[in-house]
């Protein structure tokens, strides 16, 4: 019998790789973690915005609000999620006209990096407490999506290329930096619109930082890049609080740089998950427990 615990133990902490006591949200940053939620973890992360920038054709701020459902199956590394914004968009006669955009995606964690729990050497102060350079060697994720663009006919007039309302792919690498249990860098670098005439390339750098348990700060620097237009420059900003070990809100600003007109946008959201997983609760000794 004492056997068979040991070997539930260690395939319940097989399972829970992934799986973290609290919630892990991407938000309230744009960058991804290469991390999924976990298996038969279920988890909305949205919120609402608004954004003074002027698009291309639309010449009035906007405001809207955006929705990311994420689950985890098959295996401990794969996420399958949709990603969803509609935006309230201003256009040239003082009217507005609704924009939404969706993409199906898939993402999975190609590598894992795991790191010394220092905390257990005794012998040498020095040791313990000395920066471990293995931690500047990332996890590594993929990510895979679909994008669909969804106008009305009066926004399909103001498009002039038909072109740009066409479906088309987004690609992704994923980097995460444990530097340390409070600080966290995640790196993006994705490809946009692929299959489009004129593709965007896209970076994130974030960092946050665990200013206590339930609070968070982050900083996070943007950067995008389509041919025939100039590149974009933008820092963003928040602070996510966490209500409970499956629910938290978070709020942010985000500034355009390198321009002359301050474009700005400011929103609040939450992430919660339903956690399925708590039926694999253990106690020390190895003894399976009830949920």
């Amino acid at each position: 019998m004492k056997k068979l615990s040991w070997v539930l133990l260690l395939t319940v902490h097989f399972l829970q790789a992934q799986y973290t006591e609290v919630i892990n949200s991407n938000r309230p940053g744009l960058s991804i973690s290469p991390y999924s939620v976990g298996i038969d973890i279920f988890q909305l992360e949205g919120g609402i915005f608004f954004d003074n920038s002027q698009k291309a054709f639309f010449k009035k701020p906007s405001m809207g609000q955006e929705l990311q459902m994420r689950y985890g199956l098959l295996f401990d590394q794969l996420e399958l999620n949709i990603n969803s914004r509609f935006e309230k968009i201003g256009l040239p006669k003082d009217e507005y006209n609704r924009l939404g955009t969706v993409t199906f995606g898939i993402k999975t964690l190609l590598y894992e990096r795991k790191y010394e729990d220092k905390s257990l050497e005794i012998r040498s102060w020095k040791k313990r407490t000395a920066f471990d350079y293995n931690r500047l060697i990332p996890s590594v994720g993929i990510y895979a999506g679909y994008n669909l663009l969804f106008l009305t006919k009066k926004m399909e007039q103001q498009t002039l290329k038909k072109e740009l309302t066409q479906p088309s792919w987004k690609f992704g690498i994923f980097l995460q930096n444990n530097l340390s249990r409070r600080f966290v860098v995640v790196t993006n670098l994705i490809a946009d619109e692929v299959g489009r005439e004129n593709p965007l390339f896209e970076y994130n750098v974030a960092m946050t930082m665990a200013l206590r348990y339930d609070l968070s700060f982050f900083i996070e620097n943007h950067g995008q890049y389509q041919k025939f237009q100039h590149p974009e420059y933008s820092l963003r900003g928040g602070f996510s609080f966490l209500f409970s070990k499956n629910f938290l809100t978070y709020l942010y600003g985000q500034n355009s740089l390198f321009k002359k007109k301050g474009i700005w946008t400011a929103g609040i959201g939450f992430s919660w998950r339903l956690d399925r997983f708590s039926k694999f609760k253990y106690s020390e000794d190895a003894t399976l427990l009830q949920p």
